[in-house]
């Protein structure tokens, strides 16, 4: 990677892991070498694989949380994120990423509010966007309360 040679550095990180499959560091490499890659799927692969290693790990669950919503699977997202609270029930960026995850779809919904002309349908959508926007409030909550000086 030093030298730009990503396939060659794909083949070695590969070749490594074939050869120590239980080296749980080189497994974090090749998830790292496709995240960096914009290889979300094959990133998601060794997650799956990761978590497989290491069930109590919430950063991996987090890591997958991140890349489904990257890929625009909300669901899947939300549920990556509170897998990692179930292992770890006051990981900060789990919290956070919930609230976040809510907060962008309130976004959404009041944009699409904001293109109705009847107001009795503007209104039912306002509300709509209303009750996700109040679903961001108890994580970004609980995240200010384990790291208040993170603004």
């Amino acid at each position: 990677m030093a030298i730009g040679d990503s396939v060659a550095a794909l083949q070695t990180l590969d070749k490594g892991f074939e050869i120590y499959p239980d080296t749980f560091l080189l497994l974090i490499e090749i998830v790292n070498f496709h995240l960096s890659a914009g290889h979300s799927e094959e990133a998601l692969k060794y997650l799956e694989l990761a978590r497989s290693k290491e069930p109590n790990n919430p950063s991996i669950y987090f890591a997958q949380g991140t890349l489904y919503e990257k890929l625009g699977n909300r669901e899947l997202a939300l549920k990556a994120y509170n897998d990692a609270l179930r292992v770890d029930p006051e990981y900060f960026n789990a919290y956070f990423n919930i609230g976040a995850l809510y907060f962008n779809n309130a976004v959404e919904l009041y944009e699409k509010a904001n293109e109705k002309v009847d107001a009795k349908e503007y209104n039912a959508a306002r509300e709509i966007a209303d009750i996700e926007l109040r679903k961001a409030l108890a994580p970004m909550e609980k995240a200010h309360s384990l790291e208040p000086k993170d603004l």
